[in-house]
């Protein structure tokens, strides 16, 4: 079983790379929180900001500790996507599974990585389509 992290390289803007993937995540079931964001160049250098955001995403049927602050609550079982803004105009998407590296425990989610890859799919297919029209 593959451990190493997915990446995409989309030709969209970072808003609407963000968008792409909250839209394919949500429509999977996956729960979606902000972990940070910020921007990558240094605020002495001259130039655009080049923007980044981490997620993490779980099933909510994987989510098993409740806690009253969200702030504290972490996956138990999810992903961690990472989305950069890039030159012109394009953003990378990097997904990491870190219970991966675990075969036993994976072979109990297998749900997890499906419905992920179903989502990274249609990432690719609306990146895709973007631009074509």
């Amino acid at each position: 079983m593959n451990s190493e992290p997915r990446r995409l390289v989309q030709d969209q803007s970072f808003e609407q790379a963000i968008e792409t993937v909250l839209d394919a995540l949500l429509a999977q079931g996956f729960v979606v929180e902000p972990v940070v964001a910020g921007d990558c160049h240094s605020h002495a250098l001259p130039g655009e900001p080049l923007r980044y955001a981490l997620l993490e995403a779980t099933l909510s049927e994987l989510n098993f500790w409740r806690s009253p602050s969200p702030r504290s609550s972490r996956a138990f079982l999810g992903c961690r996507l990472s989305v950069f803004e890039l030159v012109g105009s394009c953003t990378l998407i990097t997904v990491e599974q870190p219970f991966r590296q675990y075969p036993l425990l994976a072979c109990l989610v297998p749900r997890l990585t499906e419905r992920m890859n179903a989502a990274l799919d249609s990432i690719m297919r609306r990146g895709t389509a973007e631009k074509a029209a």
